[in-house]
């Protein structure tokens, strides 16, 4: 949908140090890599739908009227009266509807923890549900692709003929939309709901590159509009706004919404940034001299992100304070797009700081159940970074790397080659930190940045991976 972006490839930095492994390095990174790959059970081979794939046939009826042996299905019993915009089998629905029950807590990691602005199901997705015949169709067959992950099912041939025919449905309905001059469909709430649909289905079946051309059309779309016309229905905004940062994060460009007159403006205006001294002095003595060394923009998005984490593990606790969307968009935006502002020369400490909490905090606002990233775009430069801060001087302590290097072996957990270069250093810096247990290391760690309901459990697995004799300690 919109222009093709092309960046440059990130070279990995070749190792002579650990070219032959032992035998006990081998084993550690066979295991924590199975781990990461288990934890994301791969997808069996699927050929994706691409725009080109649509069929020339006319027998989709798109713009057909609905003859009268084909009145829509009810939504369930209490909203028999209710039909949808299309004819469509009941099991699709009913799977929506569970959906719809999981809400996104099924989705993101934080999300059972964040108040949602509107309870239950939100007016704007079921109105659209019933007015707006691409979003119903897209949105059925995103969620029976998200499912298939989600609950490791196989599904018929048949099934998958009928996700084809919704796709390709959908798609036509949106281009011939998209051509029309009436910007009241073309840039309506359903439509933009619509094509954030198209690129969660691409995420969830792995087609990256699909997934940000979606995602760049979406944001023109939303440029064209205005984003301060979204922000006032905090869900879609939120949505929007991972689209934008996501895509920038894996391909490495300046995110889109900023670069449009008044986008910035509005953004700032909206968030509401943490007292940053307030916070700053309760942080633990090793955490203020870290941020002594780094550029002052990039340590108050530091500060910025501490404050936010320390919201979000008061929540995790039992009857604790819950984050609100509000709460969530504003820190997502006022944390998240300095850090994708700001670039320091490669070699740089600030740069490996910069890359290290973009590869903590994505987890945590942009990424679908997971702490891996999906793109190794990303990977290959903080690896990169890496490398230049195990050559860096006596300025940069073990403990601070041996931050640095956990959430890269976290992020990168499914990468073999990367777990191979990442388990050597990360073993010498624990044990300069004469950490000897899990708690030990997560006691480094947090005194930095951490949030346990989204870290300790691949933490932990890293660390009896690299140390199983160390278990019953």
């Amino acid at each position: 949908m919109g222009s093709q972006h092309t960046s440059g490839k990130f070279r990995f930095i070749v190792s002579t140090d650990v070219e032959n492994k032992d035998p006990d390095t081998r084993k550690v990174i066979r295991s924590h890599v199975m781990r990461g790959k288990n934890r994301i059970k791969p997808r069996r081979k699927v050929r994706h739908l691409q725009h080109k794939d649509i069929p020339t046939t006319d027998c989709l009826n798109i713009n057909g009227p609905l003859s009268s042996s084909k009145v829509p299905r009810p939504l369930c019993a209490d909203l028999a009266a209710i039909p949808l915009a299309d004819v469509v089998e009941p099991a699709l629905i009913a799977d929506v509807l569970l959906f719809s029950s999981m809400s996104s807590k099924a989705m993101f990691l934080l999300d059972p923890y964040i108040v949602p602005q509107k309870l239950g199901i939100s007016p704007d997705w079921f109105t659209a549900m019933q007015s707006d015949v691409a979003y119903l169709h897209a949105i059925c067959f995103t969620i029976q692709s998200y499912f298939d992950g989600f609950f490791g099912r196989t599904r018929s041939a048949a099934a998958e003929r009928r996700d084809r025919l919704y796709y390709d449905k959908t798609v036509r309905i949106l281009q011939e939309r998209l051509s029309l001059d009436d910007d009241s469909q073309k840039l309506s709430d359903s439509t933009i709901m619509t094509i954030i649909a198209l690129s969660g289905h691409a995420y969830t079946t792995g087609d990256f590159e699909s997934a940000h051309n979606h995602n760049r059309g979406l944001l023109r779309l939303v440029s064209m509009r205005g984003i301060n016309t979204f922000l006032q229905h905090t869900k879609l905004s939120i949505e929007i706004i991972r689209c934008d940062l996501a895509m920038a994060v894996d391909t490495n460009l300046t995110p889109v919404l900023w670069n449009y007159k008044g986008v910035l403006a509005t953004l700032s205006g909206f968030t509401k940034t943490p007292c940053q001294n307030v916070h700053l002095r309760l942080l633990q003595p090793e955490a203020r001299k870290f941020l002594g060394k780094l550029d002052a923009q990039l340590a108050a998005a530091w500060v910025s992100m501490s404050h936010f984490c320390a919201q979000v593990n008061a929540a995790a606790e039992e009857d604790g304070p819950k984050v609100t969307e509000e709460t969530f968009l504003q820190n997502m935006i006022s944390i998240m797009y300095p850090l994708l502002l700001r670039r320091f020369p490669k070699g740089t400490f600030d740069e490996a700081a910069r890359l290290g909490l973009l590869a903590f905090s994505s987890p945590i606002f942009l990424h679908w159940n997971r702490v891996e990233f999906p793109d190794q775009r990303f990977t290959s430069a903080y690896r990169e970074v890496l490398a230049g801060v195990t050559l860096a001087g006596a300025n940069i302590v073990p403990r601070e790397r041996l931050w640095l290097f956990v959430i890269g072996a976290l992020s990168m957990s499914h990468e073999p080659e990367s777990m191979s270069w990442l388990v050597p250093r990360l073993r010498m810096d624990i044990e300069r930190c004469d950490v000897d247990r899990w708690s030990d290391l997560r006691a480094v760690l947090k005194s930095y940045l951490w949030v346990g309901l989204v870290y300790d459990a691949p933490g932990k697995d890293l660390f009896e991976s690299m140390y199983p004799e160390r278990l019953a300690i």
